[in-house]
């Protein structure tokens, strides 16, 4: 009895499955992540990065560049701002030290898929950082798991 009751709940939660559109069903399917390499920066200071993984999971990504791992040593959560055919816009927080002052970066990291090309914003709180940079990204091979 309870083996039917199982088997009937089972059969109901994939049937409502079936129901719902495939962007629902994929939302927590991984992307495959994008390695960039930012050629062109407004500055060339320790907190500019020179290089970028993304992995963006659905709404949730994570990022490592040679800033963090420099600081933190571990990738951080970014928010997904933008995710559609053509652009991911992230965005993610880094508290950090500069000229003395602790500040919190935020950095901005548009994709276009469709070209690779890749645009950073960096502003800082408190502080006059408005900082661009460019550059180019390309779509990884597979899969990539930073943790």
């Amino acid at each position: 009895m309870r083996t039917r009751i199982l088997c009937r709940i089972a059969a109901c939660l994939l049937a409502g499955a079936a129901l719902l559109p495939a962007p629902v069903l994929a939302q927590d399917a991984p992307e495959p992540g994008y390695v960039c390499v930012i050629q062109g920066r407004s500055v060339t200071r320790d907190w500019m990065p020179t290089d970028i993984v993304v992995v963006a999971n659905g709404m949730r990504t994570r990022v490592i560049d040679n800033v963090l791992k420099r600081l933190k040593s571990k990738p951080v959560r970014a928010e997904v701002v933008q995710n559609i055919d053509k652009l991911l816009v992230v965005s993610w927080r880094v508290p950090t030290r500069v000229d003395n002052s602790s500040i919190v970066l935020t950095y901005r990291a548009a994709i276009f898929r469709d070209s690779g090309a890749l645009n950073l914003d960096v502003r800082g709180t408190y502080a006059r950082i408005k900082e661009t940079g460019h550059g180019h990204c390309e779509l990884a091979d597979k899969y990539l798991d930073i943790k």
